[in-house]
């Protein structure tokens, strides 16, 4: 085998590939139209790197210059008209429609991944952002460019390395041969594998990683190099089979269980039809199959936008005939007058480079002009802001805005001494005390001496603010919270992942901030006369998501922990036996959030016996707290928001207009309000 020949009749582009990339693209799109139905759709794009490989691997072998070498310039050239043409224009044409249509409260991480998309980064902020393919609790017009920066980061790199190989072969340069480049490429497959499967809870391992997801890529460039002169007739039986598996890989939900076995299906599978002969496969050679396939770039940039705007304007009987219609049509538009054009015009092209040219222009002159940049004002918070200016502009143009105002409905725009209540909450990566023990003055709402109610816990204590605050006897209220913080004195609950990297110090501080309360509550004590102290925390979430360990960083087993909890919490409330303490039995959850069920009114509900049962153990853990001492007082939120009778609990309550939670787990403002009445009847019975 010659890897730079470059006059062999199979450096010709093969039609069967248009119908394997049609393939591709329509399983993507069912598993993003419907998961529950087609859980294992996501393999489409797994097909696609393989044949990217294989496709980019010829289109670099055909330009080989009279040097017998890449024309790396050449290649650049053509995957830059090729790309960012049309992803530029899906991109503005659908951010211009997400600032009238979407849902603006998304609008900050929504921009950051359309503007890394268009750089090719968009993987690399996922990573960053820790964002979950599988678990992503609304589709994101964005979230498919991931894959696109996998193959743009590849055609970056890829090219390069293999012009340098092939240099050196024709050198002749030590133990460089023919061989020695496949057995190169090889031992990076090697790598990359074994990353994606044993590193894939890290950064480098992760599913968008370009070093987790080379391997794919890869391989469709080995088949290329060793087999391009070595087509296969499989039987066709065998070929019958393959579709067959793949149809049950696409649906059945027991195999999609492990990622790792459809992902090796996919590769084999698309491996096998692009090595086997043409003439095989006649429904890939279909006319309107292969027409699909070379539209197929359209449509995957497409069908998620759609999805995006589809799902939340329509109700399901007319969803998936409107989806369909919109993505075939854009599709075949701008394959037709972007793709085409822009690929193959020098005018167009030309036209395509001014126009860059003058945005950034403007972008650049407006943002030189800016207050901030004038003043060297620049910080990590001024994307932040300047998004919070262009959100707030399209405030009163935005169609879901204007009908629902739910910006302003799920914000916790709250000020307590001329500041943010969030100011009062810790996080993991600005924890520190100012003052070690010392009172927070600016966390303290003084409004009398007779009554003070502490909140102490993570972000499911801050919410109850609002609840405290409207309660008739206007207690004073010190609020100190710490987000991420399992509130269990001596039980560290530290992240999988960092766990396995050994990162220990930010859950630590969780602790340190514990005892620095216990500290602070017993100088506030002095000053009131009565003194309650109000601790909620996500406890199930931490308990069942975490590595949860003892201060020597020993691990605890599943059956250990809550036998702990209870020792270190019963232990905690004797040390502040002079003082009230209330329990807050967790929340119900949800696993969308609120906007799903407002326009079609859709997806409002948690399960509720699943969701009994998630509470079960650490409700009984809080009971037995409260039963085993005098101070500690046990109040359960949950069955006010849910229904004991229809046995279902909603985040938003239509008749009312009663929006609850401003997430999956969080309460809104008006939704804390809600729940004063019940803990005032509560608090005046029992603390009183």
């Amino acid at each position: 085998m010659n890897v730079i020949n470059n006059n062999s009749t199979n450096l010709h582009y093969q039609n069967h590939i248009d119908g394997l990339r049609a393939l591709a693209v329509t399983i993507v799109w069912l598993f993003h139209m419907n998961p529950d139905l087609f859980p294992g759709g996501f393999i489409g794009v797994d097909i696609f790197f393989v044949i990217s490989g294989y496709v980019i691997t010829l289109s670099l072998l055909k330009n080989i210059d009279e040097k017998k070498n890449i024309n790396l310039f050449l290649f650049y050239k053509k995957r830059f008209f090729r790309i960012f043409p049309v992803l530029f224009f899906i991109i503005s044409i659908t951010f211009v429609f997400y600032l009238f249509y979407g849902y603006l409260f998304e609008l900050n991480y929504v921009s950051k991944i359309s503007l890394s998309s268009l750089f090719g980064l968009s993987n690399i902020l996922l990573i960053y952002l820790k964002s979950d393919y599988f678990l992503a609790n609304e589709i994101n017009p964005f979230l498919h460019t991931w894959s696109l920066g996998v193959e743009e980061q590849f055609y970056f790199c890829y090219p390069i390395i293999l012009y340098i190989l092939i240099y050196l072969l024709n050198k002749k340069i030590l133990f460089f041969s023919k061989n020695f480049i496949n057995y190169f490429f090889f031992f990076i497959i090697i790598f990359s594998f074994l990353l994606f499967i044993f590193k894939n809870e890290t950064s480098l391992g992760n599913f968008y990683s370009p070093f987790a997801r080379i391997w794919e890529l890869l391989i469709g460039c080995l088949i290329f190099l060793l087999f391009r002169e070595k087509k296969k007739n499989f039987n066709n039986l065998f070929l019958l089979t393959l579709f067959i598996i793949l149809s049950f890989v696409i649906i059945d939900d027991n195999i999609i269980n492990n990622n790792f076995v459809c992902i090796s299906f996919a590769i084999l599978f698309s491996s096998i039809i692009i090595l086997c002969n043409t003439d095989k496969i006649i429904f890939l050679n279909i006319l309107p199959i292969r027409y699909l396939g070379k539209i197929s770039y359209s449509m995957y940039l497409w069908h998620l936008p759609i999805l995006y705007f589809t799902q939340i304007y329509f109700n399901s009987f007319v969803f998936y005939p409107i989806n369909i219609f919109a993505v075939l049509i854009l599709s075949m538009l701008s394959y037709h007058i972007i793709e085409k054009n822009f690929r193959y015009s020098k005018f167009f092209q030309s036209i395509f480079l001014i126009l860059l040219f003058i945005i950034f222009s403007i972008f650049l002159i407006i943002l030189l002009s800016d207050k901030f940049i004038k003043n060297k004002q620049i910080n990590n918070n001024y994307y932040n802001l300047k998004i919070e200016e262009l959100k707030n502009t399209f405030n009163d143009l935005n169609y879901f805005e204007k009908k629902y105002n739910l910006s302003q409905r799920t914000e916790w725009n709250i000020i307590l001494n001329d500041q943010n209540i969030i100011n009062c909450e810790n996080t993991h990566s600005l924890y520190h005390i100012e003052k070690k023990y010392e009172i927070d003055n600016r966390c303290l709402n003084k409004r009398n001496l007779e009554n003070l109610i502490i909140i102490n816990g993570d972000s499911h204590a801050t919410h109850y603010y609002k609840m405290i605050e409207n309660l008739s006897i206007e207690p004073s209220i010190y609020l100190k919270t710490y987000e991420g913080c399992l509130f269990i004195p001596e039980l560290y609950a530290v992240g999988k992942i960092d766990y396995k990297n050994k990162f220990y110090k930010n859950f630590f501080n969780c602790q340190d901030y514990i005892l620095n309360e216990k500290k602070v509550l017993k100088k506030l004590s002095a000053n009131y006369k009565n003194v309650s102290l109000l601790i909620s925390s996500r406890f199930t979430a931490y308990i069942e998501q975490s590595v949860l360990m003892d201060v020597n960083k020993r691990k605890f087993k599943s059956d250990e922990v809550y036998e702990f909890a209870l020792k270190s919490l019963n232990q905690y409330v004797k040390e502040l036996s002079n003082v009230k303490i209330i329990l807050m039995a967790p929340l119900p959850e949800f696993q969308y959030y609120p906007y799903s069920c407002f326009l079609n009114k859709k997806l409002c509900y948690s399960d509720y016996l699943k969701d009994k049962t998630r509470i079960k153990s650490i409700k009984n853990l809080l009971q037995s707290v409260s039963m085993n001492n005098d101070n500690v007082y046990f109040f359960d939120p949950y069955e006010q928001i849910c229904s004991i009778d229809k046995q279902s609990c909603t985040m938003y309550d239509i008749k009312k207009d009663l929006l609850f939670f401003k997430d999956t787990d969080h309460l809104t403002i008006e939704g804390s309000e809600y729940l004063s009445k019940s803990f005032e009847e509560f608090f005046l019975e029992k603390l009183q």
